[in-house]
C-alpha cells in the first residue's frame, strides 16, 4: 500500500494565497527560466519546488493582515518556515498563478502523473497513491501536464473525483506550469477509503483552453486516522 500521510493540516477551507509582499526585495515578474525560481514567485508556492539563492518571501493569505505565510529556498527548495495560522487554512493544494490561459491553445493535450518527477502517464486502471492530511480527509496528488510548443505558464483546472458512486464538487484551481507540467496538486476525495481493500476511483480533469482528460484508477484504503 503506497500511502502518504502529509504533516500539513489541509481543509476543505484552506486560504488561497494573494498578492504577496516580499522580504527578498521587488517581486520579479518570474523566474530566468520556466522551472526554477530564482526570485519571489506571483502566488504561494508548493513545498519542495525548486528555487535558488537566499530567498524569503511572504503571502498575505485572505484570512486578513498578520496571517502571512512565510516561505524561504532552503537546500534548492521552497520551505514554509512560518505559519500565519490562518483560522481553517493550510498549505495550497495547487502552486497558485495569476493570469490562467484564457484562449484554445491549438494542438495542446494534457495528460496527468503521479506525483513525483519523471513519472510516467497515468493508465486507465493504474493503483495510484493516495493521500491524507492531518485533519482528516484522503486526498488524490497528481501531476498535470501540458503538451504544446509553447506550453502556458499559467492554466485553469477543474477537477471532478469519483469514489465507487460518490461524486466530489468540482474543483477549480488556476496552477502555475513550470516547463509545462505541474507540482503537486491535490484534490479532496468525496468520501474516506477507510477499509482495507481496493476502490474505484474515477478522475475527470479539464484544462480550460486544452482539454479534458477521463481516468478509471484505483487506490489502496485504510489509511483512515479517526
Amino acid at each position: 500500500m503506497r500511502t502518504t500521510l502529509l504533516l500539513a493540516l489541509v481543509s476543505l477551507t484552506a486560504c488561497d494565497a494573494s498578492a504577496p509582499a516580499s522580504d527578498a526585495g521587488p517581486i520579479d515578474a518570474g523566474p530566468i527560466d520556466c522551472n526554477l525560481d530564482v526570485a519571489c514567485p506571483g502566488d504561494a508556492p508548493v513545498w519542495g519546488g525548486p528555487c535558488e539563492g537566499a530567498l524569503t518571501c511572504s503571502f498575505q493569505t485572505q484570512c486578513g493582515p498578520g496571517t502571512e505565510d512565510v516561505y524561504e529556498c532552503v537546500a534548492g527548495e521552497w520551505t514554509l518556515t512560518m505559519p500565519g495560522f490562518c483560522a481553517g487554512g493550510g498549505p495550497p493544494l495547487a502552486e497558485g498563478c495569476f493570469g490562467p490561459l484564457s484562449t484554445e491553445l491549438p494542438g495542446a493535450s494534457v495528460w496527468i502523473s503521479e506525483d513525483r518527477a519523471g513519472a510516467p502517464a497515468i493508465a486507465g486502471g493504474e493503483l495510484v497513491e493516495v493521500a491524507y492530511g492531518a485533519q482528516g480527509f484522503a486526498m488524490l496528488p497528481l501531476r498535470v501536464h501540458v503538451d504544446a510548443e509553447t506550453p502556458p505558464p499559467c492554466v485553469r483546472i477543474t477537477t471532478t473525483l469519483g469514489l465507487e458512486g460518490m461524486t466530489s464538487a468540482p474543483a477549480t484551481h488556476d496552477v502555475r506550469l513550470r516547463c509545462g507540467s505541474s507540482l503537486r496538486i491535490q484534490d479532496i476525495l468525496p468520501e474516506l477509503p477507510c477499509e482495507e481493500r481496493e476502490y474505484a476511483v474515477t478522475v475527470d480533469l479539464e484544462v480550460e483552453g486544452v482539454g479534458t482528460i477521463t481516468r478509471d484508477v484505483r487506490i489502496m484504503g485504510g489509511g483512515c486516522t479517526g
